[in-house]
């Protein structure tokens, strides 16, 4: 599932060129050894159990592994492009995402080598781009939800101290009244446009991962700040808003993942209140409950655009809830019915992944599986908890 450009939408593919050239650099191959590197025990919570490695499970490792630039020497290195192939269309926070699960399911190397890339592209400010071409940016939008997924991935797998400070303190700048503007709410903004306009809205998702960031560094003062701001500003009855602007006032957005953001992210344990009858919300919003695609989730309400992304990500928060049977209703679509998961090989002979989306007869394009869709499968079917 693509990052998207604008917050909340999948942005219309701009590099067709950049996409045809990595799909033929497909079946590189990462590293297996392990490296040196100080890691998190409690990466990924497995809630239930070892990290299941086998079968099916597998083919997602592999694809993501495939998905891996291995080249040293090169300025792409151990970046995690979107979608099988060189480097040409890397997002920070789909980096984190795929690298905490290869970490999570023993692939240290792999993750550890993402993570020095990521380290490497961070700008001196300690925020990143929202896309990158090798190690030039080509998004110059730095949104403060790449920032967070990038630090969340350097904190919880390691080896870059330095750089996760630098991501810390640029989290803090966007947490600040004199640049966000408008009420001292204690939420974090939502960084700066392609331009370098400062985007004043408070987004949901941008504030459930800085928590973790916040958390990881120990900046316990600025977590709690973010914490109640979720809970006092952006808490709007059985779910969040999307986001709401400087003077708090809600910005509209089609119920989607940033309305239940801090709930897959497990942010109770940092003191956010769970809205009553948030599972049940997410479920009457975006899943199919009839047909064959009962269980399919919906990329946002109303629409008939079903994505397999988007439904590993309300599992995870309907595991959270204590809703498992939601999510398992999910996953039998999308292993079972979807035809949406490449478990033979495509053109190139890559296997895995899940193609984007379906929306009645027709599908995103076969090279369209992206590392965050495999990473939140792989959370989902472990039971991994962030």
């Amino acid at each position: 599932m693509p990052s998207p450009k604008n917050k909340f939408k999948s942005w219309t593919m701009v590099m067709a060129l950049a996409a045809a050239m990595a799909l033929a650099a497909c079946g590189q191959q990462s590293p297996t050894a392990p490296g040196a590197f100080r890691a998190d025990p409690d990466l990924l919570t497995p809630a239930k159990g070892k990290p299941n490695n086998g079968g099916s499970l597998q083919i997602e490792y592999d694809y993501l592994r495939a998905c891996q630039y291995v080249s040293p020497g090169s300025p792409g290195h151990g970046a995690i492009n979107n979608v099988c192939g060189a480097p040409t269309w890397v997002v920070p926070g789909e980096v984190a995402m795929a690298a905490l699960a290869l970490q999570a399911g023993g692939y240290a190397a792999e993750a550890q080598l993402a993570c020095d890339y990521l380290a490497r592209v961070q700008r001196s400010d300690g925020s990143w781009y929202n896309q990158y071409s090798y190690d030039t940016p080509v998004d110059l939008g730095r949104f403060a939800r790449m920032t967070a997924q990038a630090a969340m991935a350097l904190g919880r797998i390691g080896g870059h101290d330095q750089a996760l400070q630098r991501a810390v303190a640029y989290l803090k700048t966007l947490q600040d009244p004199a640049l966000k503007q408008g009420q001292d709410d204690g939420l974090i903004c939502g960084g700066y446009t392609d331009a370098g306009a400062v985007i004043r809205d408070r987004w949901t998702s941008d504030n459930a991962f800085a928590l973790i960031v916040f958390d990881l560094a120990g900046e316990t003062a600025a977590r709690n700040q973010v914490a109640a701001g979720i809970n006092q500003t952006l808490a709007a009855g059985d779910a969040w808003q999307a986001a709401v602007n400087e003077l708090g006032f809600p910005v509209y957005l089609p119920f989607t993942w940033v309305h239940f953001a801090p709930a897959m992210l497990n942010a109770d344990r940092f003191g956010v209140v769970y809205p009553a009858g948030l599972a049940d919300r997410i479920a009457t919003e975006l899943q199919v409950t009839r047909g064959r695609d009962r269980g399919a989730v919906a990329q946002e309400a109303n629409s008939t655009k079903l994505m397999p992304g988007m439904g590993f990500q309300a599992s995870l928060a309907w595991q959270e809830l204590g809703r498992s049977d939601l999510a398992d209703s999910h996953t039998s679509w999308a292993e079972q019915t979807s035809g949406l998961w490449q478990v033979t090989p495509d053109e190139h002979g890559i296997t895995g992944g899940w193609v984007d989306w379906k929306d009645g007869g027709s599908t995103a394009q076969t090279w369209e599986r992206f590392v965050d869709t495999s990473a939140y499968y792989l959370m989902v079917k472990n039971g991994w908890q962030f």
